[in-house]
C-alpha cells in the first residue's frame, strides 16, 4: 500500500516518487502521534500543531 508510481508518460514509463516523500511521511507520522497523546488544548499541543505544518 502507498504511493508506488506519480505518474505515467504516453511511452509507458513510470516516474517513481522523490525519496524525501519516504522521510518526511515517517516524521509526520511519529508527530501526529505525539500530538495524541497531549492534552487537548494545551500549550504543548498547540505546539507540536505548529512543527505539523
Amino acid at each position: 500500500m502507498g504511493l508506488e508510481k506519480i505518474a505515467s508518460t504516453s511511452e509507458g514509463e513510470f516516474i517513481h516518487p522523490p525519496k524525501f516523500f519516504r522521510k518526511y511521511k515517517e516524521k509526520l507520522a511519529i508527530l501526529q502521534q505525539k500530538v495524541e497523546t497531549r492534552k487537548k488544548k494545551s500549550r504543548a499541543r498547540k505546539l507540536l500543531f505548529k512543527k505539523n505544518s
